[in-house]
């Protein structure tokens, strides 16, 4: 049997935590920082984020006490971080992290085990809270903890992504079972579990319909998506990021991007779904921005589970006919993510409006949409 609980992965909450991040760092050695924090979207707004954050004492590492801190400063630090070097649009990019924000950021990135360059892990995972804590993780009982432009836009943009998350839930904790039916041949059981897989998926599209409910797009072009890239194959940090105190030489990452959800790649992995060439080498490249456990997760499922060919051999129409609904319904996940990115970048773009350079490309680094309309057309082709 396959315990998700081994991969900190939850039956009530998939990838998400299951303990609710916290909502600051106790003590007072990390006040002034929870107070730029807390303050991010003025300082950015009166550009003032700069000066603070130079005249900042060390932040201390070795005063973090467990898992649930040293997350909490992963996703501060990447907050302040991204902040301090986007504030200035591509003309005033800093090509240099000072150390007092380069150094703790890294120490932090290495404890959790991810890079430190924002992430779906922290932007998403660990960036939410819930308003009345006797209610479950739902629309309507969420908040984001940090933003940049402290926007309505922003929060949604953050929350409804983490609804997509949620509606995965069904989908994630079907997994088990469906090894377990493999093993023992139950087509029974495992349609069953397919069409669990098939309703999960749909409420993800839905989630990610619903993007458009309260985060506009004008705003998330030219106010949000500019703080979410990273330096890798940015023309606007050609050589990537120096983290003073750190590398000698500037680093490179790609910013946060959906290719990072360890949710999507569990679909790709669980219904077979095989990837090429660019589309291959960007999706294994963003394994490194997901959490380790969830990395691991992936490898082991990919080792132990051919779903497809069991489904493929087993001369069983019904069977079949279904997990085709449920590969379907991931090829309409993935256009509904093409409709949401056309109406979000691509129209923006077109009016001319933004920050040319820094929009030329996803926030991953990527001619995005042809990645994606391949990374789609690539999910048909699994059925069967």
């Amino acid at each position: 049997v396959m315990e998700l609980e081994r991969y900190c992965i939850s039956v009530s909450r998939g990838f998400l935590p299951s303990a609710d991040p916290i909502l600051c760092l106790p003590g007072p050695a990390f006040r002034a920082w929870e107070e730029i924090g807390s303050r991010l979207s003025e300082l950015l707004r009166n550009k003032q984020l700069r000066q603070k954050v130079e005249r900042l004492s060390v932040f201390r590492t070795n005063e973090l006490n467990n898992e649930a801190e040293w997350w909490r400063a992963y996703v501060l630090l990447t907050f302040v971080s991204h902040g301090y070097i986007w504030c200035e649009g591509e003309e005033g990019v800093a090509h240099e992290l000072p150390k007092v924000l380069a150094v703790p950021w890294c120490v932090v990135a290495n404890h959790v085990d991810m890079p430190p360059v924002i992430t779906h892990a922290a932007a998403v995972l660990h960036n939410w809270c819930r308003r009345d804590p006797s209610k479950g993780v739902n629309r309507g009982n969420l908040n984001s903890l940090f933003s940049f432009t402290d926007t309505k836009d922003e929060e949604w943009f953050y929350i409804e992504t983490v609804l997509v998350e949620v509606a995965a839930v069904e989908s994630i904790r079907e997994i088990p079972a469906i090894l377990q039916h493999c093993d023992v041949q139950n087509s029974t059981g495992l349609i069953e579990s397919l069409c669990h897989v098939e309703k999960s998926i749909k409420a993800m599209q839905e989630a990610v319909y619903q993007m458009r409910d309260k985060c506009s797009p004008n705003v998330f072009y030219n106010k949000i998506r500019c703080y979410h890239a990273g330096w890798k194959n940015n023309d606007v940090l050609p050589n990537g990021l120096l983290y003073q105190g750190v590398n000698d030489l500037p680093v490179q990452y790609s910013g946060g991007n959906a290719g990072q959800s360890s949710t999507l790649a569990t679909l790709d992995t669980l219904l077979g779904v095989e990837h090429a060439g660019n589309v291959l080498d960007f999706f294994m490249t963003q394994r490194h921005h997901m959490i380790r456990q969830h990395r691991l997760f992936l490898e082991d499922l990919k080792a132990r589970l051919d779903l497809r060919q069991y489904v493929k051999f087993s001369s069983n129409d019904k069977l079949v006919s279904t997990y085709n609904n449920a590969v379907q319904a991931l090829v309409e996940l993935r256009n509904e993510h093409i409709k949401l990115v056309t109406l979000y970048i691509v129209l923006q773009k077109s009016k001319g409006t933004g920050q040319a350079r820094l929009q030329a490309k996803g926030t991953g680094g990527t001619a995005f949409m042809q990645l994606l309309k391949t990374a789609r057309d690539n999910t048909k082709l699994a059925k069967l």
